[in-house]
Parts: structure tokens; sequence; C-alpha cells
């Protein structure tokens, strides 16, 4: 189970989508992300609602979406705008009982990836950690890049050169962020993104705090 979702969400409330979305861009072909990215929603679902929501809700995707989503394969490329159309799935289905679903699912990939590939979790090593996420950040996303900042009280994340976006995918990278400083001893965790390509701007920027 997840911090966030013991902690009963974000102390902010759930993240907000609004915003205009852009799910292919110029350039279909870099709108692309890894497969654990699926992998790990099936798993989140799986363990934490059970096989008969899992498969109502990706029985609602269409059916090249549905393929990826029923047997997602973790080093494959997948069109983003995929992601986005199972997370409002996701959403649709959850919302109602857990308002802040969406950031419950960048939890949950945040808690597959760290519990089981990073070792050492405290927080004199958690700037290193949103270090290592910014250099390894095209082995997720076939686009864009990420920038790490140190701030007085604690950091800052650029996601900049987005070509395709959505709040909803927002959303879900405002809990992984939680999770990250959660899973990392950070007291007080806190992240709000004040700049978003959804609203014009031409940089994600996440505002990530902790005691």
């Amino acid at each position: 189970m997840s911090l966030l979702l013991q902690q009963g969400g974000p102390k902010r409330g759930a993240s907000p989508m609004i915003g205009r979305e852009v799910l292919t861009g110029p350039d279909p072909d870099i709108c692309k992300v890894k497969g654990v990215m699926f992998a790990a929603r099936r798993e989140f679902l799986m363990k934490g609602f059970g096989e008969r929501t899992f498969y109502s809700i990706v029985s609602k995707l269409n059916p090249d979406t549905m393929r990826v989503a029923m047997h997602p394969v973790a080093g494959a490329w997948y069109d983003f705008g995929a992601v986005v159309e199972y997370d409002r799935a996701i959403w649709a289905a959850c919302h109602q009982r857990y308002p802040y679903i969406l950031d419950l699912i960048g939890a949950a990939s945040a808690e597959l990836g760290i519990t089981r590939v990073f070792q050492q979790l405290d927080e004199a090593e958690l700037y290193a950690f949103l270090e290592k996420l910014a250099q390894f950040h095209e082995q997720y996303q076939m686009y864009g890049r990420l920038e790490a900042e140190r701030t007085p009280t604690g950091a800052r994340m650029h996601y900049r050169d987005y070509p395709c976006y959505s709040p909803v995918f927002c959303a879900s990278g405002n809990g992984f962020l939680l999770e990250a400083i959660m899973r990392h001893g950070g007291r007080d965790a806190d992240v709000v993104e004040t700049k978003c390509h959804c609203h014009g701007d031409e940089v994600c920027t996440y505002e990530l705090t902790w005691g």
C-alpha cells in the first residue's frame, strides 16, 4: 500500500483535471511512454481493487489500449494517449470512493519503482534520487527532458519540451513525487504544480517541500 493512500491522499486534496491536452503532438512517433507505466497500473488495480474491477475498467478501453492494459510489456513503448485513456477510465470507475485516484496511480508507480530498485531510502538521499529521475527520464518517456533544482525548502522539478501533455498525466505525476518524498522519510511532504504545459506554459514545474 502506498504511503499516500495510508495518509488519506494529498493534503491539498485531489489534483485538478483542468487545462487543455495534446495526446499526439506534431510528431506522434515520439509521444511514447514505457510499458512499465501500464504494468504498474495493472498491479495497482489488481492488488487494490481486485480482478473484477480491473477487468471492468479495461473493458471500457478501445481495443488497442485494452490489449496494452491487459498484457503490458515493461520495456516496450506505447502511445502517450493510451495511458491517458487508461487513467481516465480508472478515474471514472474509482473517483467517487477515492477523489484523489489519479494521485494514487502515480504513488503506486513510485512505490513499485522505488522499493524494487533503490535500497537506501532516507531523507539525505532524497535530492540525489530526484537528480537520478532527471538522468533517467528518457528511459520512461521518449519526449521532453527533466531538470532537478535544489531549493532551500526542498526541490523544484522542471519538465520541459513536452509535445504531448494532459492534466490527467500531470495529476499522476503529482502523486509520484509525493510518494517519492514520503518513501525517503521526508516529513510534511507537499507538491504543487506552479506551471503547466496544459495552461499554456512552456514547462511543467513542480515545487516540492518537506521538513
